[in-house]
């Protein structure tokens, strides 16, 4: 079944988070350098993750930074 994706930015605490599909409970898991991937608690599906420090990380013109998360785009 495909998700759309979802994206929230708290630009006072500068969190970015994206999600797939409709929200629903997650855990959250931290994988380093401040990302945390967000699971569901029954079947390990990996529903989103969140970055911290965002406009941080990624202002820089010309960065280019890797996040430890695999991704699949289909369009419709």
């Amino acid at each position: 079944m495909e998700k759309e994706l979802r994206f929230s930015y708290d630009q006072e605490g500068d969190i970015l988070e994206i999600f797939k599909g409709k929200p629903k409970e997650a855990i959250s898991k931290d994988v380093g350098d401040d990302i945390w991937i967000k699971v569901d608690p029954k079947t390990e599906e990996i529903l989103g993750f969140t970055i911290l420090g965002f406009t941080k990380r990624f202002s820089q013109k010309g960065l280019l930074k890797k996040i430890p998360v695999m991704a699949e785009f289909v369009a419709d």
